[in-house]
């Protein structure tokens, strides 16, 4: 079982950021115990609320910090791709965080976000014009290749459940791991949604495959921790197979976490929900 509640538990006190677990398995040759770490402030990553946020997780354990910037678009049509600038961190506060936590002896993966400013999710995204947004994207996603070469950034997650064209448009994928493979030379994934992952095309160009791991373990509001195991072994067969068609293909888990609520193990994709509060089925998942 990946166990990083208590990476997840470590002071979610700054403004505009959040936090989430990321297990990631057997990534270059080891376990690696991470802390997803998002921001939705110009600042975000620089202010001393976040420095020693850092260095908790840096205490409790982590070896890698995935540290999440976010340009948006307007709206699940649009196909202009930019930073918003009362949201997105700079690209200062980015190379802030990434350089303290290599100074904890921590690595980073870069994982950059196209969200809809509109509200709704990249998963459902149908530009106007799918040539315009790829022009877009790669010029979104090679900025952060830059930054990532700059500094030195272990991994970089090339896009993030964008599942309405991860399938339907493998060459213009293709194209976008290409340019960001003449800018960058560490490690690439891409973080598919966990019901989508077996039918990406493009894994043979990355160098993991990554998935959103927000598999169901259980119907039971208050799973035991033998249920909740005995939950994971479907799942651990499936992508077991899957890495058949993929030999020496590591797996990253590039998200995975569970809310401090009754019924989390049955869809732990939802944390906006309205449930009683439940810390010990969280410590057990």
């Amino acid at each position: 079982m990946i166990r990083l509640r208590t990476l997840a538990a470590c002071g979610a006190a700054v403004l505009g950021a959040a936090l989430s677990a990321c297990g990631l398995i057997d990534a270059e040759g080891g376990f690696m115990h991470a802390l997803s770490y998002a921001g939705y402030s110009p600042q975000v990553f620089a202010s001393p609320a976040s420095d020693d946020l850092v260095r908790q997780a840096a205490a409790l354990g982590a070896n890698w910090l995935v540290v999440i910037p976010q340009w948006y678009q307007d709206d699940l049509r649009s196909t202009e791709i930019a930073p918003a600038p009362l949201r997105s961190p700079t690209d200062a506060s980015v190379r802030h965080v990434v350089r303290l936590a290599h100074s904890l002896h921590m690595k980073v993966m870069l994982k950059p976000f196209d969200d809809p400013a509109s509200g709704g999710w990249r998963a459902r995204f149908q530009p106007a014009d799918w040539d315009r947004w790829f022009r877009s994207y790669t010029r979104f996603i090679d900025h952060y290749a830059d930054l990532a070469e700059a500094e030195s950034v272990e991994g970089l997650t090339v896009g993030v459940e964008y599942s309405s064209s991860d399938v339907a448009r493998t060459q213009d994928w293709r194209r976008v791991i290409a340019s960001v493979r003449r800018k960058y030379r560490g490690l690439l994934t891409y973080a598919a949604d966990w019901p989508q992952y077996r039918r990406v095309q493009f894994w043979n160009d990355l160098d993991a495959i990554g998935i959103d791991a927000y598999f169901p373990l259980s119907p039971r509001e208050n799973p035991s921790l033998r249920a909740l195991q005995v939950g994971w072994v479907p799942w651990m067969r499936q992508i077991t197979r899957f890495l058949r068609s993929y030999p020496g293909k590591r797996v990253i888990f590039t998200e995975i976490g569970y809310a401090s609520r009754r019924g989390a193990a049955s869809d732990p994709s939802q944390y906006a929900y309205s449930a009683p509060a439940d810390p010990r089925l969280q410590a057990r998942l």
